[in-house]
């Protein structure tokens, strides 16, 4: 048997280490039946992803999903597998260790699962065994937001309402700031989370009153959720929303007019001027 005195000069700093007593060795970790409703998995909505459930040893097992108000079987021993083909057991074949792998988790995935062991005799199936049940927690990213401003073009000086959505994220935590021309903005913001199947949606209402400043000016919506390492922007230029009043229109006619009338005087001056020339040459 290896001793500490034989690892210690294998070791450098800043390494870990951990020791495992083969004798020892399970393939999981016992819980406590009064300790298992406290026990709960959690995983990212990753490529591939797994979960893990753990089952009581002993008899066939299934595995159902509380959905609904009800239980949906989503494993059995004794029907290949079950309904639900990402799901397979942790060790097939095994008698002791019946704990179920779901691959490629989704939020779909989100609920509590129970185990159930039976056992059959004299062809009478009997529940031998069941846990409390674990919880399965799903994280998802939001969907990049998007910004919807007003239906129409607004005037100067009226105010319009800007709306920013993402949806898909889970947990429904999530923090959105409204900044424009990179101030934030405060207060007259509203925010609605909807709850979508297995996720939620964001709805963020800002309303601002416009002025003739703004031609030039952007909103930008900002999302933060703990599954980001950045938080996702949507941008909207507000001169895309603003209409020009009919009295800034009238200025640039009559400014027009003014120019036109402006140059036939002038016009008019030259040609006096040379006709008067003319007629003092005829004289």
């Amino acid at each position: 048997m290896e001793t500490s005195q034989k690892i210690l000069p294998m070791l450098f700093k800043g390494d870990w280490t951990t020791s495992l007593d083969l004798q020892d060795a399970y393939y999981h970790v016992a819980l406590r039946l009064w300790h298992m409703n406290f026990f709960r998995f959690a995983c990212s909505q990753e490529p591939q992803q797994r979960w893990a459930a753990l089952c009581p040893q002993g008899g066939q097992a299934r595995w159902y999903k509380e959905q609904g108000g009800g239980l949906t079987l989503i494993y059995s021993d004794g029907r290949n597998g079950g309904p639900l083909p990402r799901v397979s057991r942790l060790a097939p074949g095994s008698y002791r260790n019946c704990s179920i792998i779901i691959h490629d988790t989704s939020t779909v995935d989100t609920g509590v699962y129970y185990c159930v062991k039976y056992e059959t005799e004299a062809f009478t199936e009997t529940e031998h065994k069941s846990t409390i049940g674990t919880v399965l927690s799903v994280t998802a990213s939001p969907s990049p937001p998007v910004i919807f401003g007003p239906g129409s073009k607004v005037e100067i000086g009226d105010s319009a309402a800007f709306t920013c959505t993402s949806e898909g994220f889970l947990p429904e935590y999530i923090h959105v700031t409204w900044m424009k021309d990179g101030d934030v903005i405060w207060g007259s913001k509203t925010t609605e989370l909807v709850r979508e199947s297995m996720s939620f949606r964001l709805n963020s209402t800002v309303e601002l009153t416009l002025g003739k400043e703004d031609l030039k000016s952007n909103v930008t919506c900002w999302i933060t959720h703990d599954t980001l390492e950045s938080p996702l922007t949507a941008t909207m230029s507000l001169g895309d929303v603003l209409r020009e009043t009919a009295g800034a229109s009238g200025v640039r006619k009559l400014s027009l007019a003014l120019w036109i009338g402006l140059l036939v005087e002038k016009l008019c001056l030259v040609l006096f001027i040379f006709g008067f020339i003319y007629l003092k040459q005829r004289q």
